[in-house]
């Protein structure tokens, strides 16, 4: 988890040259520092979540390729076969032609 660098006394020697009472600015202080810390630890635990939702995006589209993959190559074998058997067919009608003829 990354920190980030938060000086309370200077703050609050702002706040104080500013008018601010000195309690006031004291409180004043602390308080934003625990409300960064609080969106810090909540940025952070938002981090691992998105990490792991990517992770798990990545697996998924890695096995959905694989399976596209997988289709292709059973369509390329489909359309040699279909093919071949073309390739006889017309064969087969050019030599009863030329049967036919000669």
């Amino acid at each position: 988890m990354t920190s980030v660098a938060f000086d309370t006394l200077k703050f609050a020697n702002r706040l104080k040259t500013a008018g601010v009472p000195a309690a006031h600015a004291e409180a004043e202080a602390e308080a934003l520092a625990e409300v960064l810390e609080i969106n810090l630890k909540g940025l952070a635990e938002s981090e691992s979540k998105n990490g792991k939702a990517l992770a798990r995006l990545e697996a998924d589209m890695k096995e959905g390729f694989a399976q596209v993959n997988t289709r292709f190559a059973e369509i390329k074998g489909e359309m040699l076969l279909l093919k071949w058997m073309l390739g006889v067919l017309v064969a087969g009608v050019a030599a009863l032609i030329i049967k036919a003829f000669f």
